[in-house]
């Protein structure tokens, strides 16, 4: 038979046993959540006309989570991952036209690449994350070109008269598949990095399009209408062994293959444009998405979990992500309504701005709301465009222009929305009121810099000349009065005492410098320059020297205007981020408050373990025979 000391020493080996199991079980239930979070979910994105213009979208590989990344009232296509997963390429028309921009893949940090009038479209990363291959009409027809990630370097490298487009990496980094039309109709090309070596690899009198390489580079993937309708398609990288992988009489498009290369999602006509996967050798067709709208050009995540895409289907194209079975579909983007020229209250509680109801930004109406973007109020509400509002020095009224009566008028308006009276009242095209300082007078554009009381009358003629001058701001003494002009042949800030007498030229740059306004102090002035390529915000002192951009940013940013207090110099020069006037995109990360909370649990609960554990080694006392 066991001793007493045997037995104790087995029951105390047991209890080890059992508190290191609990503790390993313990670990993993308390870190699962963490190592399995969003981040480590591969998604898809795609483009989508679902929110009325083609925006980008991502979603999980399933299918789910979709999720709007690009929010503008001008179409967003072409989304492309970056190699590890951080970054999207994507085209935007959002500056005028097409061209290469890029973004985190949370839809935050956007960058403009390209800066043509020509059409940039098609960004593809190369498999080290280092250069961007792209198609350009800037040499007369479509070429491929390749730049750095930056937009630096951009070099033509098919270079021929016919059309060369949809470019895209082989896995190793060495070879570029594309499409071209130099045998008369679309083929699928396969050339060098650099361009040398261009051979047509699937020669059919077909047309063939969209390449897509497996993960392994052995096969490519492409959509051809050999067989009377367009299908997808696979051939060995050097254009033999065709087999085709879809049968049916839809139109299916944009195969693209999963990282791992056991599945291939594209995009069909079936019920609408929706997202399909299926496997790499054609089986198993399944549908994603499930839209009356436009759902195309699904791409997968570097991890193969989500997919972005897209839609078009409650306001303008939105950026959706979905899990790659078609599950969390959900948008990014969130922006419904533009929001433009947005000025702060006498007292900083309320800003005034133009909402544009319409979608087409035809019809703006004036609104109000508190300076957290809370409790919107619509003041005119009207079926014409009112544009330009300014606050009484008092606060209780909104002078504005407005087509109301047919053409554009001076109005003014109580806060409340009530006594809307209308000024001026006359055949001129009459905008951009301005109070002065001590509320008694209003200065106006019209094909010159006016001024008239507050009721209208005494009417006076400031500037006479021919060019179009706009814009008036007060300075805070009633002294002065600075306004745009085109006297000297472009855009520029001028400065004049409040008769119109002594006229300064502040800004001589051959950009457009507009949109002028003082510090309440009196001391700086800001106004927008499109002298860095875009729109942004500038600062410069009351005698025009020492100008700085404060925004350098490539979104467009303009009609600046100073909160009730006077902004001290560090603040200017440090605080570039614009105050967002929209709301912001969600985000499925966790708050700081929730993550702190998430470690102390954590914690208590792993010292718990190890205390627990440590009792449980302890040796048991023996008593002695």
């Amino acid at each position: 038979m066991k001793s007493e000391l045997e037995v104790n020493e087995m029951m105390n080996t047991k209890c080890r046993v059992v508190a290191v199991s609990l503790m390993i079980c313990l670990f993993l239930v308390v870190l699962s959540p963490l190592l399995m979070g969003p981040e480590n979910y591969g998604r898809i994105a795609f483009v989508s006309s679902r929110d009325c213009d083609w925006e980008i979208k991502i979603m999980d590989s399933d299918g789910s989570n979709i999720r709007g990344l690009t929010d503008n009232f001008t179409n967003d296509s072409n989304p492309s991952w970056s190699p590890d997963g951080s970054m999207i390429a994507f085209v935007s028309e959002r500056d005028g036209n097409e061209e290469i921009y890029v973004m985190d893949n949370n839809g935050e940090q956007v960058k403009r690449l390209t800066y043509d009038p020509a059409s940039d479209v098609s960004p593809a990363w190369s498999p080290d994350g280092t250069k961007i291959a792209f198609v350009s009409d800037r040499d007369g027809n479509e070429e491929i070109y390749v730049m750095n990630t930056d937009g630096s370097n951009q070099v033509n490298v098919t270079n021929n008269p016919f059309n060369d487009e949809e470019p895209t990496w082989s896995p190793d980094g060495t070879k570029i598949a594309f499409v071209s039309d130099r045998d008369w109709k679309d083929e699928i090309y396969v050339m060098n990095a650099d361009g040398s070596s261009q051979e047509n690899v699937s020669n059919n009198s077909a047309l063939d399009l969209h390449p897509a390489w497996s993960s392994d580079g052995s096969m490519i993937a492409f959509v051809s209408d050999r067989d009377r309708n367009w299908g997808i398609y696979t051939m060995n990288s050097n254009g033999e062994n065709v087999r085709r992988l879809t049968h049916n009489q839809h139109m299916d498009s944009r195969p693209n293959w999963s990282p791992d290369g056991s599945l291939i999602a594209f995009d069909s006509n079936e019920d609408g444009s929706n997202i399909f996967l299926m496997d790499s050798d054609g089986g198993n067709r399944t549908r994603l998405t499930y839209t009356d709208t436009v759902d195309f050009g699904p791409s997968w995540s570097p991890d193969g979990e989500k997919i972005i895409f897209c839609s078009c289907n409650d306001w303008g194209y939105q950026v959706y992500t979905m899990d790659s079975d078609g599950k969390n579909q959900m948008r990014i983007s969130n922006i419904p309504l533009s929001h433009l020229c947005p000025v702060w209250s006498p007292d900083g509680t309320k800003i005034a701005l133009e909402l544009d109801t319409s979608g087409e930004f035809r019809t703006p109406d004036i609104c109000v709301m508190n300076a957290d973007g809370s409790n919107l109020v619509n003041l005119t509400n009207s079926n014409a465009a009112d544009l330009n509002p300014a606050w009484s020095p008092d606060g209780t009224r909104i002078a504005f222009s407005s087509n109301m009566s047919g053409n554009s008028d001076i109005y003014i308006i109580n806060i409340d929305g009530n006594d809307l009276v209308n000024l001026t009242n006359s055949p001129d095209y009459e905008n951009c009121p301005a109070w002065s300082p001590d509320g008694t007078r209003i200065a106006f554009s019209a094909e010159g810099i006016f001024v008239m009381n507050v009721d209208g009358s005494n009417v006076e003629r400031l500037t006479d000349y021919p060019s179009g001058e706009w814009g008036p701001s007060w300075s805070p003494d009633g002294k002065k009065i600075l306004f745009c002009s085109l006297r000297r042949g472009d855009y520029d800030i001028y400065v004049m005492d409040a008769d119109g007498s002594n006229v300064v030229q502040l800004t001589t740059n051959p950009a457009k410098d507009m949109y002028a306004t003082w510090s309440p102090d009196g001391k700086k002035i800001l106004f927008s320059s499109d002298r860095d390529g875009n729109e942004e915000i500038y600062v410069m002192n009351s005698d025009g020297t020492d100008q700085k951009n404060l925004t350098n940013n490539p979104a467009i940013d303009w009609c600046p205007s100073w909160c009730c207090y006077s902004l001290s110099t560090e603040e200017l020069t440090c605080s570039t981020e614009p105050t967002p006037s929209t709301e912001p995109t969600p985000s499925t990360e966790p708050t700081p408050s929730t993550e702190y909370l998430s470690t102390f649990l954590l914690i208590i609960i792993i010292f718990a373990v190890i205390t627990s554990t440590i009792i449980f080694f302890r040796p048991g006392k023996s008593s002695k025979q």
